[in-house]
C-alpha cells in the first residue's frame, strides 16, 4: 500500500490514528492533525508505521496521542523524513521502550524543523522527545523542548540506543529525565552532536 494523506484530521480513535503494515512504495502523509488517538489494541497513538518501505511526513500536527510506544510517531523498518511539523503532548507508556514524541526503530530517517514539544515516556529505553532504536539517521534544526523522560529511562529530549546518527543544529532546552540524559543521551552507539544550543 502506498495512500497519500493529505488536509485530513484523524481524532480521538481509541485504536490509533492510523496504522500501515508492509509497505513497498511510498506512504505520504501531509498537511494533516492526529489528535487524542489512543492504543487500546497495539496498533500505535497517532501514526504506527510496521515493515519496510518509505514514509514522508510534512507540515502536520500530533496533539496529546497515546501509544504503548512511539505515542506520536512509531516508524518502525521504515526510511522516513520528518519535517515541518509540530509533535506536541504526545505520550509513550510501555515500560520496556519509550518514544514519548517520536520512535524510529530499526529504520533510516531525516528529523528535520519540527517542534517536539512537551511530551513524556516511561520506558527503559527512553526518549521522551525522540528514540532512535538500531536506527541510523539525521536529527536537525528542531525545537526540542518540555520533553519528559519518567520512571528509569534515559534521554528526556533525545534518546539514542545501537544506532548511528547525527545530531545537528538543534535547540534541546528544558527537557529532564528520571535517571540520565535530560537533553540527550546515547548508548552503544555512533553520535555526531554539532552546533546544537543545549539549555535544561
Amino acid at each position: 500500500t502506498h495512500p497519500f494523506i493529505n488536509f485530513c484530521t484523524i481524532r480521538n480513535n481509541d485504536d490509533g490514528g492510523l496504522y500501515a503494515e508492509s509497505l513497498n512504495s511510498t506512504l505520504k502523509i501531509f498537511n494533516s492533525t492526529f489528535d487524542n488517538n489512543g492504543d487500546r489494541n497495539g496498533r500505535g497513538g497517532g501514526v504506527l508505521v510496521k515493515q519496510g518501505g518509505t514514509v514522508i511526513i510534512d507540515s502536520c500536527v500530533f496533539t496529546d496521542n497515546e501509544g504503548s510506544r512511539g505515542g506520536g510517531i512509531d516508524l518502525r523498518s521504515a526510511t522516513s523524513e520528518i519535517k515541518n511539523s509540530v509533535i506536541r503532548g504526545n505520550a509513550a507508556s510501555e515500560m520496556n521502550f519509550g518514544g514519548g514524541g517520536i520512535l524510529i526503530q530499526e529504520g533510516t530517517t531525516t528529523i528535520t524543523n519540527n517542534k517536539i514539544t512537551n511530551n513524556i515516556a516511561t520506558g527503559y529505553n527512553g526518549g521522551g522527545g525522540i528514540l532512535l532504536y538500531q536506527a541510523s539517521g539525521t536529527i536537525s534544526e528542531n525545537l526540542i523542548k518540555g520533553n519528559t523522560m519518567n520512571q528509569d529511562g534515559d534521554g528526556g529530549g533525545i534518546s539514542i540506543r545501537r544506532a548511528a546518527v547525527s545530531v545537528l543544529s538543534n535547540k534541546i532546552i528544558g527537557n529532564s529525565a528520571q535517571r540520565s540524559g535530560g537533553g540527550i543521551y546515547s548508548r552503544e552507539s555512533t553520535v555526531i552532536i554539532k552546533d546544537n544550543i543545549l539549555n535544561n
